[in-house]
């Protein structure tokens, strides 16, 4: 049985369809700054660009919550965590969704953020999805094992990509 991320997919929460569009919005702008530092020959306009892409694409783009059958699936900037429903002990709407979990300890999923939109009654996102959470939860437990926690690999693949973008972009400025 796979450990990580395993189970049918229940639904799943990501950034808003705004946040999405700035996070597409910071990357072109990234690029194009990129592009200018490479046409300028200014390597700091490459970097500026390169950084400014790649926390447009790991913070707007990437966050997401899945809950499935067998647990909770949270992919933050930088790690994925996979929570068994056994593993979790209460879920907290604050100034995010926390999933507290045993021994005290918590995961934080960032994909949902304050905002209160049409068809939520009013509730903030992170209220609803929280509620969502809790009303999965009781139904799910009992299955599963320990959360595991690792670097996350959609953040290495647009990393590298990003990075080496940005290294061939440096050359190419520096070579102008």
């Amino acid at each position: 049985m796979n450990t990580f991320r395993d189970g049918d997919l229940l639904w799943r929460e990501r950034m808003s369809v705004s946040t999405r569009v700035l996070g597409a919005l910071g990357l072109v702008l990234g690029v194009l700054v990129m592009g200018v530092g490479t046409s300028q020959g200014s390597p700091v306009y490459v970097g500026v660009g390169a950084l400014l892409a790649w926390f447009s694409v790991v913070g707007s783009l990437l966050p997401a919550l899945e809950a499935r059958s067998s647990g909770v699936y949270v992919r933050n900037v930088l790690h994925e965590t996979w929570v068994p429903w056994a593993a979790v002990v209460t879920v907290t709407p604050t100034s995010r969704v926390n999933l507290i979990l045993d021994e005290g300890r918590f995961v934080g999923v960032w994909a949902v953020q304050h905002g209160v939109g049409r068809g939520l009654g009013g509730k903030s996102r992170i209220e609803v999805v929280a509620q969502r959470l809790l009303d999965e939860w009781p139904a799910s437990r009992g299955r599963g094992g320990p959360a595991v926690r690792r670097v996350s690999r959609p953040a290495m693949v647009s990393s590298a990509i990003l990075g080496g973008l940005a290294v061939v972009l440096l050359v190419a400025s520096l070579s102008v």
